[in-house]
């Protein structure tokens, strides 16, 4: 557990495995994460997940099944309602299974550690809002749930527009 993790990851099943071993090697390489393992989707564990993203800011969810209506769908539909965030996804992505080798089948899906350290790497180079105001000041949390976006070029236009005006400060 992190004290101030970049990324938040949410797994569930035997990617949960890929999961602490892909935040392991991002530790190493001075990238902070938290990894929670989502052991039930109903009930969802609302409470956690929330905690998790207003810690982390941005969440990457980590599921062996289809990314429509899985683990992340989930995930990303409590947090729509009550802290939207950036998501990123490791999932099947509207694939039909193969047969094979664990490992070949994980990388031909893009379920493997190695995808996952790629999702939280693209999620770590993504400015929140708290990170935009602290900038350019204000309340970043009424804006933030003003905003309802999950990405912050989606929210720059109200992020602007809370700026002091030309002479004032």
């Amino acid at each position: 557990e992190s004290k101030k993790p970049k990324v938040g990851i949410i797994a569930t099943g035997a990617l949960l495995h890929h999961a602490l071993m892909a935040a392991k090697e991002l530790e190493e390489e001075g990238i902070e994460s938290e990894v929670m393992n989502l052991s039930s989707i109903k009930p969802l564990d609302e409470e956690a997940i929330i905690a998790l993203a207003e810690k982390a800011k941005r969440i990457v969810t980590v599921e062996e099944h289809q990314k429509n209506g899985g683990m992340g769908s989930a995930v990303s539909e409590c947090l729509a309602e009550n802290y939207p965030v950036p998501i990123e996804f490791i999932a099947v992505k509207d694939q039909f299974g193969q047969s094979g080798k664990e490992a070949e089948l994980l990388k031909h899906y893009g379920l493997d550690k190695n995808a996952v350290i790629k999702a939280v790497k693209k999620k770590a180079d993504v400015l929140d809002q708290s990170d935009i105001l602290k900038e350019v000041g204000g309340n970043a949390k009424e804006i933030h749930k003003e905003s309802g976006a999950p990405e912050v070029n989606r929210t720059l236009e109200i992020l602007k527009s809370q700026l002091p005006k030309e002479g004032a400060k």
